[in-house]
Formats: C-alpha cells, structure tokens, sequence
C-alpha cells in the first residue's frame, strides 16, 4: 500500500523552526558529504562511524530562553515598540545569501544557505524597513535602516519580539543587535559565543556594482534579550539581493489531468515511491503540478515536441516561497558508485544544465526519461539556484497513468498504538498513533494534499479546538473537524509522512475512531472508522504483542545509536507479532 512520503534532505534542520514537514525515518536518504555542485550519500541508506551527515555545525550552547520565544505569539507594547507595520512606501523582494545559525534540539548550528526570501519597504524619504531580519525567526516584523546610493545602514539594538515566559509569566523582550565573535572561559567551562559588539552599534550594507548590498563581514546580525544574551540566531556576511523571478503561470483552460504517477526509484534500497502528479497541456506547452509534496501546488513547464514524442523539461524554474526560502526545482544526474575511502557503495547527484526529456509511449500512456547507461534523472527542489541544497528530491524512473479515478474513498487508516501518558503528564489524558494511505481500494494513489482525517471520541464526531490543543491558536484555528494529512502543531498533534499521532488532554476518552476523508473541490470519499478502546496503562498495546528489535532515528531521519536524552527522536519497533511501530518520543534527561 503507498502511503505518504517526503524526502527533505539535509536541508530539514533549517526549516525546522519554521514549522517544516518532518520525514518518515524509513525513507530518508542521509547526506554524507556536501561539495560543489553536487552532494553524494551511502547508497544503502545506512549510517557509517563518523559519517557527516550534515553540512551544519554545532557551534555552541542554547539559551535558555530561546525555546520559549520560538513558540510564542509576537505581541506589541507602549514600552517595546516593534514594528509589526511599516508606512507605506515601495515593496521590494529580496533574496539572501547568509551564513545563517539557528538552534535545533539544543545545540546552535551553523549553516551557509542561498535562496532566503527577504522583503522590504522603502518610504520616499529613503526609510528602509526589513521584514524577518534573521531569516529563522519568521515572527513577520521589522527593523528599520536608512537607504542611501552607497547602501543600507542600520542603527541598533532595536525591538524584534516580545514574548511571556511560559513557566515565569514574565514578558521576555528580545531585540536585534550587532555582535561579534566572543570565545568565553569560565572555571567551569570554555565555549564559543557572539556577544554585543564594543566597537560599534551600526552596521552597514554596501551597495555593489551589480546591485547586491554586502553586510559588514565583520559582525553578526543577531538576536539578543535585553541584557544582551545572544539567543543562538543571527545572520554573518548577509547579501541581499535583487529578486525579480516570476513563477511559472498556467494559462487559463488547461485542464490537469490528476491521473498521473511518477515512480521514484531509490537506487540502493531496493524500493519505489510513488507520487501522484498531474499534466495539462497548452498547444506544445506542458504543464507538471503536484510533483513537490512540500509545495503541492507549485507547476513546471515543460515543451511536447509531437514528432519525436518527447517532454523537454528545462532546469532552474522558479517553484515559488516555502516559509523563508525560495525554491526552484533543478535537473540533475545521478549515478552509483563505489567509493574507496568509504568502503561501500555511494550515490552522487550532480546538477545539470540540459533538460530533463521524456520519451512519451501513448500506447502504455508513460513517459521514460532519457539517460546514459551510468547516470539517472533527478529532479531537485532545492533551496536557492546556487549549489545542490535539497528541500526535496526525486529520481525519475517513469511517469506513467494509473487510469480514471472514480473512488475517492482512501483506505482505512491502520491504528499503531493508544496508550495513557497521565502518569507522564497529569495534563494529558491519552495519546494514538496511526498511519494514513493516500489510495484508494483498488490501489489508485490520491493526491495527499487532499487527504484529511476525522477524529471520533467515544462514538461521536471530536472536533479538535484551540482549548484542549492550545498551540492551535498559533494558526488561527479554533476548532477543526477535518484535519489535514500534513497538519502538525508541532506540540500535540504530530504528523510525520504517513505516520500521526495525537496526545489528548480530555480525561473522558474511552474508545477513539479514526476516518481518513478525502476532499477535492466538490468531491468527498470517507473510509470507514477504525476505533480502538483507550487501555487504562500506557504499558498496553493494541496487539498484545512484545518488542522484539528496536531503532532510533532523529526527525532528519538519521539512524541513532540510541535514544539521545532530552531530544525528539523517532523510535521504530518490530513486535512480535511482525507489525512495525513508529512513535515520536521526547527522551527526558
């Protein structure tokens, strides 16, 4: 049965803290080594000692309050005046090349990345105002600078963000500052940090012959408390330039056609995943949509040449924004090849400059691509248009169709485990674990941005509101029955690719149902309820059955040796009874 799936790369811990779609563990292809315009990794999807996994660093320790500030909702005050609206004035679009830290599960990264997505409003008196300043921190407000011919200089600190403690209820204010490199040494301990700079509170971003503005490679753009305690955010040698790309648009009347497949071969694993896609046509023109599950409306252009028969794709197509970057879907070329110094078989994906061409069979209705006897197609959805920096990435085995599609009813889903975590949290009540499948009974894939689920609690429709799962407000949600396959409130309701789990803080919960549904404008399929009773232990499972193996994965979907206390890891158990259960499990120190 196919069920969902995303491949998002190494480029997942960057988009973290934006609220990225998180991976299933089981599909995952780790990154092992990042160099020029091409990435390779094991071809067998395991983890070698020592294996770099991810080209960003762990630089140094996390703030104590930096966790809660990602979490809370911005606010303004009369006494910290954050600039949530600027004046009016011209919008300018922006995209930035930064060497960017941010925080993942404790530790402050660093990471080099193109393609952040940046705006900006000048006034008429040359104010310049820069929205999400440090491009992790998307709380949508503004710092303010002055816009010369020589370029942008800002004054600092100035006010980012004002959020309350959860535990304290104090109002914890957090502003943007210039710091430097600090390396700090105490009786205790010795560590790298950025602290406010001594030398000056300005800095500047010079203009260039190509209209790019560089910033002062000497300091950081960073987030700080008001005692000036670096948070682990900041951008160093910042460029903002001019983006003017627009994405590609369908022309009214092409209608899509939403039978189509594309077969993802992983080369190395012995294993297919199959994504649901579209194609319409215009004359000559071809039009690909639904191919990016992190952007499932994003379209790419392709031309049909009708006397050769063949789609030509072309590279660097703007796919649009996803949270703070801008993608664009680039060709590559991908082989398999043993390597020396690693001693087992690896994979490398190059970009490449020529089109992507398929060779159309109407009489099987699929197309092939086409490709020496060494490499394979690859097509990229990548962070920026620079370097091989993957949000996600398929390689193209065939497109083919899977014929009309008349039942929208998915498959039931398959419930995991339920189980109670009140001795855990006396908050909580319960917590289930299930899969979803995006197809159909006679195994037609559906569009997984269409898929939904209903939640029934003691036989009864459960809607889920903003009172019993608080971090639903945060979206502007009050209260949902049909939820999306893909919803995460990166709290209590969790969604990682086909595998969802919801922890319950409503006591009086004694059986749960779960209906997948499937909506597509006026269309709508429901699969039956599947319901289990609540056990009253959270040792109690629904087989019955014992654990016979068990492994360990981060949310990048990296193979652990074990559980790393005081993380979020991903743990996948076989029983004994053969099923597989996957759960996401905060490991308390």
């Amino acid at each position: 049965m196919k069920k969902f799936y995303s491949f998002m790369g190494m480029a997942l811990v960057g988009v973290m803290t934006a609220g990225a779609f998180t991976v299933n563990p089981e599909t995952t292809l780790p990154i092992s080594e990042m160099s020029g315009k091409g990435v390779s990794f094991r071809a067998d999807g395991n983890e070698a000692a020592g294996m770099k996994t991810n080209r960003a660093k762990v630089f140094g320790k996390l703030p104590a309050t930096s966790l809660a500030a990602r979490k809370a909702p911005a606010r303004e005050a009369d006494n910290f005046d954050v600039i949530t609206t600027p004046p009016a004035g011209q919008k300018l679009t922006m995209c930035g090349q930064s060497f960017s830290f941010f925080v993942d599960y404790g530790e402050v990264m660093q990471e080099e990345w193109d393609g952040l997505a940046y705006e900006a409003v000048v006034t008429d008196d040359g104010d310049f105002y820069l929205k999400n300043p440090i491009s992790r921190l998307q709380w949508d407000t503004y710092i303010k600078g002055k816009l010369t011919d020589e370029g942008i200089t800002f004054e600092f600190p100035q006010p980012l963000y004002r959020f309350e403690d959860e535990e304290s209820g104090v109002a914890i204010d957090l502003y943007v500052d210039v710091l430097e490199y600090a390396e700090v040494e105490t009786e205790d301990e010795y560590f790298i940090t950025f602290v406010p700079s001594e030398n000056t509170r300005t800095i500047t971003f010079e203009k260039d012959e190509d209209g790019n503005y560089i910033m002062d490679y000497d300091y950081m753009l960073g987030a700080v408390t008001a005692n000036g305690n670096w948070q682990g955010y900041g951008e160093c040698e910042l460029i903002l330039k001019p983006f003017d790309v627009k994405k590609t648009e369908v022309p009214e009347g092409v209608n899509f056609n939403y039978t189509y497949v594309l077969a993802d071969e992983i080369f190395g694993w012995d294993h297919t995943v199959l994504r649901p896609m579209a194609i319409g046509f215009d004359g000559s023109d071809a039009y690909l949509k639904g191919i990016s599950m992190a952007m499932p409306d994003a379209v790419v252009k392709g031309t049909f040449d009708a006397d050769t028969q063949t789609l030509s794709i072309p590279t660097n197509q703007f796919m649009g924004q996803f949270y703070n970057y801008y993608i664009f879907m680039m060709n590559g070329l991908g082989r398999e090849y043993y390597d020396e110094s690693w001693g087992c078989n690896m994979i490398e994906i190059l970009l490449d400059e020529e089109p992507l061409r398929l060779v159309y069979d109407a009489e099987t209705n699929v197309y092939t691509p086409v490709t020496d006897d060494e490499h394979f197609a690859v097509m990229i959805f990548n962070f920026g248009n620079s370097d091989v920096t993957p949000c996600e990435y398929y390689s193209v085995d065939r497109i083919y169709s899977q014929g009309e599609i008349t039942n929208y009813a998915p498959l039931a889903p398959q419930i995991q485990d339920v189980y109670s975590v009140s001795e855990f949290d006396d908050n909580y009540s319960c917590c289930i674990e299930f899969i979803l499948f995006a197809e159909n009974e006679i195994g037609q894939l559906l569009i997984d941005s269409n898929v939904y689920y209903n939640i029934f609690v003691n036989g009864e429709l459960y809607p889920l509101t903003a009172e019993e799962f608080p971090s639903l407000a945060a979206y502007g949600i009050e209260s949902m029955t049909d939820v999306p396959a893909s919803f995460s409130d990166n709290d209590d309701i969790y969604a990682s690719g086909d595998f969802h789990g919801i922890a319950f803080r409503n006591k009086n919960i004694f059986t749960i149902g779960v209906r997948a549904v499937y909506i597509a404008g006026d269309a709508r399929g429901e699969s039956e309820i599947v319901t289990v009773e609540v056990p009253n232990s959270s040792v109690e499972s629904i087989s019955g059955a014992s654990v016979v193996s068990e492994e360990y994965f981060d949310v990048a979907g990296r193979r652990l040796s074990g559980p790393v206390a005081g993380s979020v890891v991903l743990r996948r158990a076989v029983m004994s009874d053969g099923t597989v259960r996957t759960s996401k499990v905060m490991m308390r120190k």
